[in-house]
């Protein structure tokens, strides 16, 4: 700020790409300056750029586990369903820091809790990032992470890896919790709030969980997530679907029914020679016991609305459970269907 009340910022080519800006925001007059003569110091009266922000590049903030979560649960990560961003090669983790400033530089409200607050992660060797007020939270981070472990979300933004996410998440919280995120990081849901699920893509799997965990042995919260990682099956395709899968093949010490070895959604060939018997050419059971011939499949729509359009869908869905079941027979498959009434009881 100089002597007459001006902010101040130094561009030169030497520390060109030193600043972030976010789009659109600078004046045309100053944005040409800005291009134009990038070694010329630029002035701007405050009251002009009190709304714009900049940022030295060199500091960038890293989300810690919910707010990590809460990006990953919503539409920003997918375009059409499908995983549209990849993990940071370099994220410097090293000049993270977290400041109550930075929420509204860098536009953070969105994964910020219902009071507005954060948590974020840095390193224990930046003292500076070491802050705690009423909207940040610093985390403390003293492992060596692996590359990979960072999304890079926006400009100086960065969000945990899912595999990360997940063991940060233990570290937290119970076993079945745990059991129950992964379930959902290696299938095709997210689950929202006060909003149906959203389907999309998985944004990993176990075998990509398991490689992680090796590269951070000594992290805290890598133990309960190797732990979990047993009992984590991908491809669920619903909150249900894994309340469903964890109550079967869980451990009875865990709340479960000890059925283990049961694939959540994985396809199923027809042979040709049953073709005179189903028309399909795959079947995708939610739940298979494929050594035990053995298929559970969960109906959720058990209670629709009784309108013409939902009628419709309930002979379409009613037409396709008997070619199902005529399938599952034809392959010598026992079935047992379980309703949304008979779960919740």
């Amino acid at each position: 700020k100089g002597a007459c009340g001006v902010r101040t910022a130094s561009i030169s080519s030497k520390t060109e790409g030193s600043f972030d800006l976010a789009p659109n925001v600078f004046p045309n007059t100053a944005l040409t300056l800005f291009r134009s003569k990038p070694r010329y110091r630029i002035a701007l009266e405050w009251t002009m750029i009190s709304q714009y922000r900049f940022m030295e590049v060199s500091v960038a903030v890293f989300l810690s586990v919910d707010a990590s979560l809460r990006y990953w649960r919503s539409d920003a990560p997918y375009y059409y369903k499908e995983l549209i961003v990849s993990p940071a090669e370099n994220a410097p983790f090293n000049n993270a820091v977290g400041r109550a400033g930075d929420i509204e530089t860098l536009h953070l409200g969105e994964y910020c809790d219902e009071d507005g607050c954060i948590e974020l992660l840095v390193p224990a060797a930046n003292r500076r990032a070491r802050t705690r007020t009423g909207l940040v939270t610093g985390r403390v981070l003293s492992y060596e992470l692996p590359n990979h472990s960072f999304y890079r979300i926006k400009p100086l933004v960065y969000a945990c890896s899912p595999e990360l996410l997940l063991v940060l998440f233990a570290a937290r919280h119970s076993l079945i919790e745990t059991i129950a995120l992964g379930c959902e990081l290696c299938g095709s849901y997210s689950v929202r709030s006060n909003t149906k699920e959203f389907e999309h893509t998985a944004i990993t799997d176990t075998q990509t969980i398991d490689d992680y965990l090796k590269t951070v042995p000594g992290i805290d919260g890598a133990d309960k997530c190797r732990k979990a990682l047993k009992y984590i099956s991908d491809g669920s395709a619903s909150p249900r679907e894994t309340d469903l899968y964890m109550m079967l093949c869980l451990p009875p010490r865990l709340g479960g029914f000890g059925l283990g070895g049961a694939e959540l959604n994985k396809g199923l060939d027809v042979k040709k020679q049953l073709k005179s018997v189903t028309s399909m050419k795959h079947i995708v059971p939610d739940i298979c016991w494929d050594s035990k011939r053995v298929v559970v499949e969960y109906d959720s729509d058990d209670f629709h609305i009784d309108t013409s359009e939902t009628r419709r869908k309930k002979k379409a869905r009613i037409t396709s459970d008997s070619i199902k079941r005529r399938t599952y027979s034809a392959k010598k498959y026992s079935v047992v269907t379980v309703t949304n009434g008979e779960f919740i009881d």
